[in-house]
């Protein structure tokens, strides 16, 4: 798996591997885990927002049958509301910035997008602002004030040409 490779390549520093135990992150941290030595904790705060009834639809479904989501106060029966689901990706934060060194992370583009807002100031309820791409590499360094810094997002450029 290229991301796998590309992080073996290029983070030979890194001390710790999370994440989310849903099948496709944790595929992806499996392949990870194979390529750079380390094994792989699990942590639920990791996961994708949970988007209730529209679980396991396509993105056409989901605007088709929820033509509100997205927008303030259109939650799906059953979805996690995104104040908690901030709160959550907040939690996990501190807990591995608390950690020392570098660890690598996978998860979700939810995830990674409402951590992008955070770092970046934007409102929690911008949940279009960033856009994430499966199997790209999005870095959050802290910076001489403590805080988070965007250092890359989104990067791909380790993935084969479509």
């Amino acid at each position: 798996m290229a991301v796998a490779q590309r992080l073996a390549r290029d983070e030979p520093d890194v001390v710790s591997l999370w994440s989310s135990p849903l099948g496709r992150a944790y595929g992806t941290a499996e392949a990870v885990s194979e390529a750079i030595g380390l094994d792989i904790e699990t942590d639920d705060r990791l996961k994708e927002i949970d988007i209730g009834e529209a679980s396991g639809l396509t993105g056409a479904q989901v605007r088709e049958r929820f033509p509100r989501w997205g927008q303030p106060g259109g939650l799906i029966p059953g979805q996690e509301p995104n104040d908690d689901f901030t709160k959550r990706v907040e939690a996990v934060t501190r807990d591995l910035l608390d950690r020392e060194g570098t660890i690598v992370a996978v998860s979700h583009g939810g995830f990674i997008s409402n951590l992008c807002r955070r770092i970046v100031g934007a409102h929690p309820d911008r949940t279009r602002l960033f856009r994430v791409w499966n199997c790209s590499i999005t870095e959050a360094t802290i910076g001489r004030g403590g805080e988070l810094v965007l250092h890359r997002f989104n990067q791909i450029d380790h993935l084969p040409a479509e």
